[in-house]
């Protein structure tokens, strides 16, 4: 379980989605509900990671009564913290998340964003790991199989 890394074990390579600083909120929604995750990674006009923008924050931004045609997605964005990187470990990633508080974290590799990741990214790789970890624990132990089974 331990060595379980961002990339694979969560991420793909390629899967990355982004949207422009200056990109009107409305424009990016689409964007957004492609993503499946709730989050979007937001780039600068060279393309560098400057923040991260949330369902949240469009909720927050539409409860306000705010025009989404007329709001800049760097507005309402969470600038940019240090990301993590693809051989950074799952578990890593969820200490990070609960330092910090955030519920998608970016992960560069050098300066090219590999994508977001979510707490619900997270929590199926980790229980696998330890379904798997607590099997290969309980074979040792009691010499059992799949289910249970003495052998």
């Amino acid at each position: 379980m331990l060595g379980l890394t961002i990339v694979p074990a969560v991420l793909s390579e390629g899967c990355a989605r982004s949207i422009n600083t200056t990109a009107s909120v409305r424009a990016a929604l689409g964007p957004l509900a492609a993503s499946g995750s709730g989050a979007i990674a937001v780039t600068d006009g060279a393309g560098r990671l400057a923040g991260i923008l949330s369902a949240h924050a469009v909720i927050q931004l539409l409860a306000e009564g705010r025009d989404p045609d007329r709001v800049a997605v760097a507005e309402i964005m969470t600038a940019a913290a240090d990301p993590l990187a693809p051989h950074d470990g799952v578990l890593d990633a969820l200490e990070l998340m609960l330092i910090r508080g955030a519920r998608h974290l970016a992960v560069m590799d050098e300066d090219r964003l590999v994508g977001l990741i979510s707490v619900q990214d997270l929590l199926p790789v980790l229980a696998r790991a330890l379904a798997d970890s607590f099997g290969r624990a309980e074979a040792a132990m009691f010499g059992t199989g799949a289910g249970g089974a003495r052998k």
